[in-house]
């Protein structure tokens, strides 16, 4: 028996050899020379083929010919290779599958081999579906470096995804995708950055030696290795930092911009000069890409003109802007630039004011008269709107803390109409009005805010295509930012307005994870706090030291949050591996105190995210309390972290945050640790 198994070890032993040293002669990387695509690759340990990693069961490769035996899962294929005469690199191979074996002519791939676009049309509408992303690896210096990120302009937050890295320095990732999306693969370790268009079914290969070359195997191969390559090239022009636009104006602005995105044309014309084989595809859709990025960093201006004088955007400015955006064509989803552009141009024309409010008066008389239940003149409806835009102007005077001067020269416009409306409001049949149908008012304020928000897309003279894009955008991105379900009254107007069935899909598939998440049962129901105990409390000193009380002699990290914050939300999103990896700490309190958020929208975060647990604790404060803690505490962004120590002091006003993930853990730990041994200190006689 003995001898049995020593026979066995020794006939593995010789095929591991025979196996490695067999590799050695087909190591690398092999293109078909029909078509100049990567098709095969040959590593020590395994092989690549058909955009999926394979095992070696076998290897005997003789002088002019050979095997290789390949196994994936439950799956077996052998290919048959012959090799030309005297040239290791060249040779055919010859699969064993299929009634008749298709032998293909390779060539090992040399560092300035030609590709030769074969290039499929992207998908132009909106299927939802996933794409794999299949990688190697070999420069790796962290198992935990890869980060997939996918601009999702339907959603509120990005889709990211950290896949587990092996030993080898191989991952597999499984990216949601809605048409063709633009996907970054970000591995900062190792220096590589690249963008990937992927669509619903895709699986892409890709390999990334150690002298920064990629390779990239599947039906969307060709398209990617010539975005790759375009990139790189247009990224030796880089558009200026907008915080530079504060200092111009914004004709000088638009100069600046418009000379980065001639500067990358001119980029993009030498790359489609050196390379006869660029599809038309590619070079068109780098160029409306430069030029829905240029017209994205001139809208960025907004954020810089000067608010105290209203400062707006000359026509020529806009008129630009409109031809830029007028380039886009379908997918719309392959362009993460395009709904950024979008949404900073329905910001500067929705914000005129820095703020903006919608009144509930106005609310219920638009509600009214657009229903036909009770029918307001023009000069009253104008007068209404007044009354709204002057309410926001005194707000914007007073963010911006203007003298009386200014106070009185801005107000003027809407004094008149403010009166008239406020008497109208008051009136006995308004107020009538009012109480019979004050519940339609929240409802019909959902819609005009999604009205508000698409206002400014009539003044673009863009495809319609494109407008109902970015209305599904802005639909879904509010249905994401309320975590609850829309009123069937505002789901039938999101139907009227998206007239695609595949848009209008979209929206009733993200209600219907709302509605199945409004009826799901919270895990950890413990870790929700009431307020009612508290507010009696008058001293916000008392009010911070009771709800801190239960929690003495631990380690107790607080985050004040909202559900209106994407900040928030975004950081959050690591707390559940944040938690796994301190599951063994029994003296470390995670402390969530919400503010501004309502019920509904507060309750489904958290059970989206399975943000309750043994060592949670969730308060949503009501809007006094909250205001009172946060001046008590200084508290003037969100997130805002603390960390408490045992005593109920603050020992940390700026702690690592859950997205640092290890380093947060490690410091909670740490503090943990230091906290037991000043214990043991005391306790020693």
């Amino acid at each position: 028996m003995k001898k049995r198994i020593l026979l066995c070890l020794a006939a593995a032993w010789c095929l591991s050899l025979q196996a490695a040293g067999g590799i050695d002669r087909l190591k690398g990387c092999w293109a078909d020379t029909a078509t100049a695509q990567w098709t095969y690759a040959f590593f020590d340990r395994f092989a690549i083929f058909r955009n999926d990693f394979w095992t070696y069961d076998r290897i005997e490769l003789q002088r002019r010919k050979g095997t290789v035996a390949l196994r994936r899962g439950s799956e077996r294929i052998t290919l048959h290779l012959r090799f030309a005469p005297g040239r290791d690199s060249l040779c055919t191979i010859t699969p064993s599958t299929g009634d008749t074996p298709a032998t293909v002519r390779l060539c090992r791939v040399p560092p300035a081999l030609r590709e030769t676009a074969n290039v499929p049309a992207l998908p132009t509408g909106y299927a939802t579906d996933s794409a794999i992303v299949r990688g190697y690896l070999p420069f790796r210096k962290s198992p935990e470096g890869i980060l997939l990120r996918a601009p999702s302009p339907f959603a509120e937050e990005d889709i990211e995804i950290r896949p587990r890295v092996d030993s080898l320095g191989r991952f597999t990732a499984i990216v949601p995708v809605t048409g063709a999306t633009e996907v970054h693969i970000d591995y900062a370790p190792g220096g590589l950055f690249m963008p990937a268009i992927l669509s619903p079914g895709d699986t892409l290969a890709l390999y990334a030696d150690e002298e920064g070359r990629i390779f990239l195997m599947g039906r969307c191969a060709d398209f990617n290795r010539e975005i790759i390559e375009g990139h790189r090239r247009l990224n030796t022009v880089r558009y200026s930092d907008w915080h530079r636009s504060k200092d111009l104006s914004p004709e000088e602005w638009k100069a600046v911009c418009m000379d980065e995105l001639r500067l990358k044309r001119q980029a993009l014309a030498t790359y489609a000069q050196d390379t006869p084989t660029l599809s038309r595809q590619a070079s068109d859709y780098l160029d409306r890409r430069i030029a829905l990025q240029c017209a994205g960093q001139m809208l960025q201006k907004a954020f810089t003109l000067k608010r105290r004088q209203f400062e707006r955007f000359p026509s020529s400015f806009l008129h630009t802007v409109d031809s830029l955006l007028a380039l886009a064509r379908p997918p719309y989803t392959a362009y993460d630039d395009l709904s950024y552009a979008l949404n900073n141009f329905c910001y500067y024309h929705s914000s005129p004011l820095p703020s903006s409010v919608t009144w509930p008066a106005t609310t219920l008389a638009d509600y009214l008269h657009r229903n036909g239940i009770h029918a307001f003149s023009d000069r009253e409806r104008a007068d209404l709107l007044l009354l709204e835009e002057g309410i926001s102007m005194s707000f914007s005077l007073e963010s911006l803390q203007a003298d009386s001067a200014m106070r009185e020269e801005r107000m003027a416009p809407y004094l008149d109409a403010m009166e008239r409306a406020g008497a109208l409001t008051q009136s006995k049949g308004f107020r009538q009005l009012a109480k019979a149908h004050q519940d339609k008012i929240k409802t019909w304020e959902i819609r005009r805010n999604l009205e508000k928000d698409l206002a400014p897309l009539r003044l673009l003279h863009v495809a319609d295509s494109l407008k109902a894009f970015h209305a599904a955008c802005v639909v879904l991105r509010e249905l994401d930012r309320r975590r609850a379900p829309f009123p069937q009254e505002i789901i039938g107007f999101a139907r009227e307005l998206l007239t695609d069935p595949e848009l209008y899909a979209l929206v009733a598939a993200r209600q219907e994870h709302y509605q199945r998440l409004q009826g799901q049962d919270l895990s950890h129901p413990q870790s929700l706090k009431t307020t009612e105990a508290l507010e009696s409390i008058g001293s916000p000193d008392s009010l911070w030291a009771e709800i801190l009380r239960p929690y003495r002699g631990k380690i107790v990290y607080v985050d004040f949050w909202g559900t209106w914050c994407e900040p928030c939300k975004l950081q959050m999103k690591a707390v559940p591996a944040l938690k796994a990896s301190l599951a063994d700490e029994d003296d470390i309190v995670f402390l969530y105190l919400a503010v501004h958020s309502p019920e509904e929208s507060w309750l489904n975060f958290l059970k989206e995210t399975d943000l309750t647990g043994r060592n949670s604790v969730h308060y949503n404060l009501p809007p006094e309390m909250g205001q009172a803690l946060t001046r008590h505490l200084s508290i003037q962004a969100y997130p805002t972290y603390l960390l408490i120590d045992r005593d109920g002091r603050i020992a940390d006003r700026q702690p690592p945050t859950p997205r640092d993930g290890d380093r947060l853990a490690g410091y909670l730990r740490q503090m943990t640790q230091g906290a037991q041994r000043q214990t043991q200190t005391e306790n020693t006689p």
